[in-house]
């Protein structure tokens, strides 16, 4: 199994419309922080923009502006360039011409790396997917942990999954540690979790599968992401 059968798409339309909308209740409306309400309304069609002046038409329009809120700081802003320039593609659901974001694995590393300080959870998975697979830079384990667990504790699925994952396949080895991720995951509907779990499950001797079990029963079903 390859990290790639981890992955859905970490950001939906519907999560684009939500963060401009706070962005927007939390400054009055202004200008410059319209911009992810824009982003999200040339994505979808949808026609509740705020009224204002020169407000961009089409999406390379927007992505000026877009830009802008990642270099003054906004996490989901740095976090979807990130996605851009890993996948070489506008977020999934456009196709632009010429596209905005040519593959680049350092520049992802580097937006995703912006976001994870400032504790966003999405970005702290992908930045781990690219530090794991030497993608944009050298390889880094440990630090992928160390995002994953962040990510994961905060209760982010798809960091439990490839939390899990990587406990299997990366020393130091943690059975039981996976075991608790990949269940927790499962029991949020990660199919791909649930697989690994079943798989898992299969090769643990009786003994580790109750210490598994036991360690389980510490994390209440709680709220995942």
């Amino acid at each position: 199994m390859g990290l790639q059968d981890c992955w859905h798409l970490p950001c939906g339309v519907d999560e684009l419309i939500r963060a401009g909308v706070t962005v927007l209740s939390l400054v009055d409306g202004t200008l410059r922080h319209t911009r992810l309400v824009v982003l999200a309304a040339l994505l979808t069609g949808w026609s509740g923009l705020p009224v204002v002046a020169d407000v961009p038409q089409t999406f390379v329009e927007a992505m000026t502006w877009y830009r802008e809120e990642a270099q003054a700081g906004n996490a989901e802003a740095q976090f979807l360039l990130g996605y851009g320039y890993e996948t070489g593609t506008a977020f999934g659901y456009v196709s632009v011409e010429p596209s905005p974001f040519p593959v680049d694995p350092a520049k992802a590393r580097h937006w995703y790396s912006e976001a994870a300080a400032q504790e966003h959870d999405r970005a702290r998975v992908r930045l781990a997917r690219l530090l794991l697979e030497a993608k944009g830079g050298p390889a880094d384990p440990e630090g992928a942990r160390g995002l994953l667990e962040a990510a994961a504790g905060a209760g982010e699925r798809d960091a439990m999954s490839l939390l899990g994952y990587l406990l299997l396949t990366v020393e130091p080895y943690d059975a039981v540690g996976a075991y608790v991720w990949l269940s927790l995951a499962a029991r949020a509907g990660d199919d791909v979790a649930s697989v690994n779990l079943a798989s898992l499950e299969d090769t643990l001797d009786d003994a580790t599968l109750e210490r598994a079990a036991a360690a389980l029963e510490e994390w209440p079903e709680g709220e995942t992401k």
